[in-house]
C-alpha cells in the first residue's frame, strides 16, 4: 500500500492522521467516538444528518456506563481495510481504541502491540491470545493488568517481571519470592508498594538502607506524591521495630 502517514494529532475523543500517498498528496483521516446517553440515543440521528461527509457505525456499541458509544471516520470506503487500518496501528498501535470491533482482525491487534505493547488494554477478548499478550508483556511487564485474572498464566509472571519490576503488582501472592521483591525494589524503589507486608521493612532495608540510597523527593504532585507518602510510613515503622535513630536513615523529605 503506498501510502505514508506523516503526522498524528491527538484531540478531544478522537485522533487525526495526516497522511500522504503515492503522488505526493497530502490528505487526513479523523477517528471519533461520542458517548451517548441512553437517555438521549436521538443525538445519533442528529450527528448523521449534519456530518453527511463521515462514515459512523450502522450500529452504536454498548459503553462500560449507562450509555453506549458512536464511532466515526472519514475514511474513503476503499481504504476500509486490513492493510490500511494496519499502516496506521504501526505508526500508533492505540489507534486500536478508536476502531469498531467489527473491523478488527487478528493481525491488527498484533500490529497494535508490536507498536506499542500498552495497546493490549484495545484488544477485543476473542482476540487476547498467548501469542499477543507474549507479544506485550514482552515488550512491557504492566501490561499484564490487561489479562483477565482467570486468565492469567503462570508463565506469564517470570516474563512480565523481567520486562518490567512494576509487573510484581500484578503477579499473584503465590507466585511472588523474597528474592523478587528484593530485586523489583533495587530497579525502582516505587515497587515497595507491592511488597508483601510480612516482607516490608527487610526489603526496604536491604533495598533501600543498606544501600545508601536516598528517596524521591516530595513534589506535592503524581506519583512522587503517592511514593513520598508511602515511604513516609515505612520508615515510621522501620525506626519504630529497629530503634534506630532517624538521622541514620538517608532520605529527603521537603
Amino acid at each position: 500500500m503506498k501510502y505514508e502517514v506523516i503526522e498524528l494529532t491527538k484531540i478531544r475523543d478522537g485522533l487525526i492522521f495526516r497522511l500522504k500517498n503515492q503522488d505526493n498528496k497530502e490528505f487526513s483521516i479523523k477517528f471519533k467516538k461520542f458517548f451517548i446517553p441512553n437517555n438521549n440515543l436521538e443525538f445519533a440521528d442528529i450527528i448523521r444528518d449534519k456530518k453527511e461527509y463521515i462514515n459512523y457505525s450502522k450500529e452504536l456499541e454498548k459503553a462500560d456506563g449507562p450509555g453506549k458509544r458512536l464511532f466515526a471516520n472519514n475514511i474513503p470506503s476503499e481504504l476500509l481495510n486490513e492493510e490500511f487500518y494496519c499502516l496506521l496501528l504501526d505508526f500508533y498501535g492505540p489507534a486500536l481504541a478508536y476502531f469498531e470491533d467489527s473491523t478488527i482482525t487478528y493481525e491488527m491487534c498484533k500490529r497494535a502491540c508490536l507498536n506499542d505493547p500498552m495497546s493490549l488494554k484495545f484488544v477485543p477478548k476473542n482476540m487476547m491470545t498467548d501469542e499477543i499478550i507474549m507479544i506485550s508483556i514482552i515488550k512491557n511487564g504492566v501490561t499484564l493488568q490487561y489479562v483477565e485474572k482467570d486468565k492469567r498464566k503462570e508463565e506469564y509472571y517470570g516474563v512480565a517481571f523481567e520486562s518490567s519490576p512494576n509487573a510484581l503488582r500484578y503477579i499473584p501472592r503465590e507466585y511472588i519470592t523474597l528474592e523478587m521483591c528484593i530485586d523489583a525494589v533495587k530497579r525502582d524503589m516505587a515497587c515497595i508498594y507491592y511488597v508483601p507486608d510480612e516482607w516490608l521493612l527487610y526489603v526496604y532495608k536491604v533495598a533501600i538502607v543498606d544501600r545508601g540510597l536516598v528517596l524521591p523527593e516530595y513534589n506535592g504532585v503524581g506519583r512522587k506524591k503517592i511514593v513520598h507518602y508511602k515511604f513516609q510510613d515505612i520508615i515510621t515503622k522501620y525506626i519504630q521495630e529497629t530503634k534506630l535513630d532517624p538521622d541514620s536513615i538517608s532520605y529527603t523529605i521537603n
